[in-house]
């Protein structure tokens, strides 16, 4: 029982310095406290803090996340963003951010109920061998998911380039891979992404095919979603090779189909492709609500969050591409016009986290980067723009063109498929980190390397030894 009680009040005191609630039936619960006579006492309530784990997870990434990587880019228009979100916008968030630093404690929050879970799983028998290994599977990709987000927005990119870094915060982030409320440095950005790998390869060697509990929903990591986020990492950090080792592999499973609808969020259409998702019940437990309570279109006179008219005319620029269809022009013509999104007009619904189109976009780059098999990464692509254009055989590749060439026209795909989820700016970032010149090659005058395309650490996290990201806005 001594060990229980360690890790019980360790729990309890991290929940009292202000680590955010969620607020599902799964919580461990008293919230501000866990009595002694409450602690872990089977492998079942191991299971009930991994189902938990996912729930904190969702609350995170449910647009928020997205959003305040959204704010440090260009596709957002300059229009009634106020307070913290300023800052995020302004890339001047100061270590007394409280949206970022509640995003970051509400995220390490995963981190540590994770290691809690790992600590236990083999102290009692209520669990099968295989039920324990499927348990540890969920862990490692929950802990490498979280320290995937917060890498995105607290470091600069792993890259080849020799400007990687340069005038910036040599580190990556700090590592909890145990139960602890000791300070921990940051990592080096090559240890934050090795950390990561290391959990996923791990991960899709213990995790079943198929969960049993995924029955009509990807909710539960299973093999192919600790596949997918490998992917994910590595082609994020520019490691095209071994992404598209993954991405073969995953690909060859052909009981996976494109979806014919555009909008990613449209669940009845779209969820065939969904690889992980965060799922919502309804109205009263909306794991999309960071989406819908700021793009949502058709509920409002105006949303709280527009496109801006840099990306609006991006996407416009050619009519015969579908998507412009999911765009909605606000007061057209006059002096206000303002543009919004239709994708996420419904009052709750499932967030994908890993999507097959994602998936195909990233080995079709991949392989354009590294000049092989040109005709797959042609291929690949081909797939996303039979689907989003009226007029879409002149537009298709045959494999013949230059590596350069597909690699342009995935890029244009993937700006245009993925717009207001997250993604511009990382892609950016990840572009420019692998030494290569963009045109533009700056967003809203911040080049890839800028400070200001990172947040600040939350003061409580500086100690003696902790390296602070530099202030630098960039603008």
């Amino acid at each position: 029982m001594k060990s229980i009680n360690k890790i019980t009040i360790i729990v309890s005191v991290l929940l009292l310095i202000g680590f955010s609630s969620c607020t599902s039936w799964t919580e461990i619960k008293p919230e501000g406290l866990l009595l002694e006579d409450e602690a872990v006492k089977s492998g079942q309530d191991v299971v009930r803090i991994v189902n938990s784990t996912y729930d904190a997870l969702a609350n995170r990434l449910n647009g928020t996340a997205q959003i305040y990587n959204d704010l440090l880019g260009d596709e957002l228009a300059d229009f009634n963003i106020t307070g913290d979100r300023r800052e995020m916008y302004t890339r001047g968030v100061i270590p007394f951010n409280s949206s970022s630093n509640d995003n970051y404690k509400g995220i390490y929050r995963c981190i540590f109920r994770a290691n809690t879970c790992l600590d236990y799983i083999q102290k009692f028998n209520d669990l099968t061998p295989t039920e324990k290994n499927t348990l540890e599977g969920e862990i490692r990709f929950i802990r490498a998911l979280s320290h995937f987000e917060i890498a995105k927005l607290y470091a600069h990119p792993l890259g080849t380039s020799p400007l990687v870094n340069a005038n910036a915060a040599q580190s990556g982030i700090p590592l909890r891979t145990k139960v602890t409320i000791d300070p921990v440095l940051r990592s080096s950005i090559a240890e934050t992404y090795s950390n990561i790998t290391e959990d996923l390869i791990a991960a899709i060697t213990l995790l079943p095919v198929s969960h049993p509990l995924n029955k009509t929903k990807k909710v539960y990591a299973d093999k192919d979603a600790a596949r997918a986020l490998l992917a994910k990492v590595y082609f994020q950090s520019n490691q095209y090779q071994k992404a598209i080792d993954v991405l073969n592999t995953l690909l060859n499973n052909t009981t996976y189909q494109l979806s014919d609808s555009l909008n990613h969020f449209d669940n009845a259409s779209f969820s065939g492709e969904y690889l992980f998702q965060f799922v919502s019940t309804g109205t009263g437990d909306n794991r999309a609500a960071g989406y819908t309570g700021n793009y949502r279109t058709d509920n409002v006179a105006v949303p709280n969050l527009q496109i801006s008219k840099l990306a609006y005319q991006y996407m416009i620029q050619d009519t015969t591409d579908k998507r412009i269809g999911l765009i909605k022009v606000i007061n057209k013509g006059k002096p206000e016009e303002v543009y919004g999104s239709t994708k996420f007009n419904y009052d709750f619904f499932d967030v994908p986290y890993l999507l097959l189109t994602d998936m195909y976009l990233m080995r079709a780059e991949a392989l354009a980067i590294t000049n092989q098999n040109l005709a797959t990464a042609a291929a690949d692509v081909n797939k996303i723009i039979n689907r989003s254009y009226t007029d879409a055989t002149s537009k298709l590749l045959s494999g013949s063109e230059l590596p350069e060439v597909i690699k342009s026209r995935v890029r244009n795909e993937r700006r245009r498929e993925f717009l207001l989820e997250g993604d511009r700016i990382q892609t950016f970032k990840r572009i420019g980190a692998n030494g290569e010149i963009q045109t533009p090659n700056t967003i809203r005058n911040a080049a890839f390397n800028c400070n200001g395309l990172i947040f600040a650490y939350p003061q409580t996290e500086v100690t003696i030894g902790f390296s602070q990201n530099p202030t630098q806005t960039c603008n």
